[in-house]
């Protein structure tokens, strides 16, 4: 059975879920030891900046953190099934939704950031035009599983916008998550995969290979939620971690994977432009001014209205 067809399957049961969460994802710790530690189930479209944002935390708080990666599908499942996890960082909405219906979470999720889609190839040989991924020339296609994978799915919507669906579908190859699909591309094991442009333009993999932006209008949004989780062990520690991710504090860094950032639209407008330092004000484009903090040298990029 070729790569490409090989089939995805998803089985799930208590304990494997709960057992390999903690045995396969991966771990980034912001300290070795101390105190008990907030765990953070985060998405791999964030993977390449979340040391640096609990490191961050970690030093302003002095909470110890570690931060488990995967596919936000996976993870839904996983605290469904009673893994222990505080707080939740999904690629989509829909999975924080989910769990805030199931009665899982402290309050409904905050849309933090809207990701990018992009189509991405190590190979010299490869010419990223979305049409010529028909051609027998393109063998293999890289995906995140679209039953679990917000980017795989928008992936998946982009190949039906195109109609190209149907002419790729015995090339496409699924990775669990964006994470996987990028070990693809990045040891040429595919011609191209679909992951977020959050990756492509991480300090590690930034200038690696060619890749090409995705027409947003040819997916749905990827709106990408935060929540707290009910059963959080930790849970002042928790909320701190929501200020400081949610509302501002780590800007600079997801800025830095080119997010749409969702910030401040739960604050008030007027106590925002009495801080300091400039911040575009969406959907106006009128330049205020906001603390240094929220900001990557001179603005940073607001999307959303704000309550009066």
């Amino acid at each position: 059975m070729s790569l490409a067809q090989r089939p995805v399957r998803t089985v799930y049961t208590r304990n494997f879920v709960v057992i390999c969460s903690l045995l396969t994802s991966i771990m980034i710790s912001c300290e070795e030891s101390g105190p008990p530690k907030l765990v953070i189930a985060s998405a791999a479209n964030v993977q390449f900046v979340m040391d640096e944002i609990v490191s961050e935390f970690t030093q302003r708080t002095g909470i110890n953190c570690d931060v488990i990666i995967s596919s936000s599908g996976k993870l839904t499942a996983q605290i469904i099934e009673g893994a222990p996890f505080d707080v939740f960082i999904s690629a989509d909405l829909a999975y924080p939704q989910k769990i805030a219906d199931a009665d899982l979470a402290v309050k409904d999720p905050v849309v933090y950031a809207h990701g990018k889609l992009v189509l991405w190839s190590m190979r010299d040989d490869v010419k990223l035009i979305l049409k010529d991924l028909g051609r027998s020339s393109t063998r293999y296609i890289a995906l995140a599983n679209p039953e679990v994978a917000p980017y795989g799915r928008a992936a998946k919507e982009v190949l039906e916008y195109y109609t190209l669906y149907d002419d790729v579908q015995k090339k496409l190859v699924y990775g669990e998550s964006i994470a996987q699909v990028n070990q693809f591309v990045i040891s040429e094991a595919v011609d191209a995969g679909f992951t977020a442009k959050s990756v492509v333009l991480s300090p590690q993999l930034k200038g690696q290979g060619i890749w090409m932006d995705i027409d947003p209008e040819a997916y749905n949004s990827i709106e990408q939620g935060f929540i707290i989780l009910s059963n959080s062990h930790l849970p002042n520690e928790a909320k701190s971690f929501e200020e400081f991710f949610a509302f501002g504090a780590c800007c600079p860094y997801l800025r830095r994977l080119w997010l749409r950032i969702n910030l401040f639209k739960k604050l008030n407008k007027s106590a925002l432009i009495g801080l300091a330092t400039d911040y575009i004000d969406f959907p106006t484009g009128r330049h205020h001014h906001c603390h240094p903090f929220f900001s990557v040298h001179t603005d940073c990029i607001l999307v959303g209205k704000y309550q009066k």
